[in-house]
């Protein structure tokens, strides 16, 4: 009789281990269950930043080539109205020119003719 309480007593031992391991278990399986359900939700998180950083920078790439396209257009114009001046310039030249030789051939021509005259 008393081999037999000693093996109850020895097994309610055993018991009260492994309810006390089996509650430890319990404990550490729902903190890392909450664990991973926070790292999910991080892992959720992040992903949203990254597509947000991704739209992002696809934004800044368009609006990067958007500037690029206008810097072009500028310069463009530019070299344009530059070399439309340079052409007006040159046909003002030449007018003034054209204008000179006509001017040198009036002064000159009445002189010439009143030589002529007196002769």
């Amino acid at each position: 009789l008393v081999e037999h309480e000693n093996e109850i007593d020895s097994l309610e031992e055993e018991v009260r281990t492994h309810d006390d391991k089996y509650k430890q278990l319990k404990s550490t399986y729902a903190t890392k269950r909450q664990t991973l359900r926070d790292l999910e939700a991080k892992c959720a998180s992040l992903k949203v930043e990254l597509a947000t950083s991704r739209d992002n920078e696809s934004m800044l790439q368009l609006n990067l080539s958007q500037e690029v396209m206008v810097r072009d257009l500028d310069v463009i114009n530019l070299t344009n109205e530059h070399n439309q001046l340079q052409i007006y310039k040159a046909r003002l030249e030449k007018q003034k020119q054209n204008l000179l030789t006509t001017e040198e051939t009036t002064t000159t021509t009445p002189t010439e003719n009143k030589k002529e005259q007196r002769k």
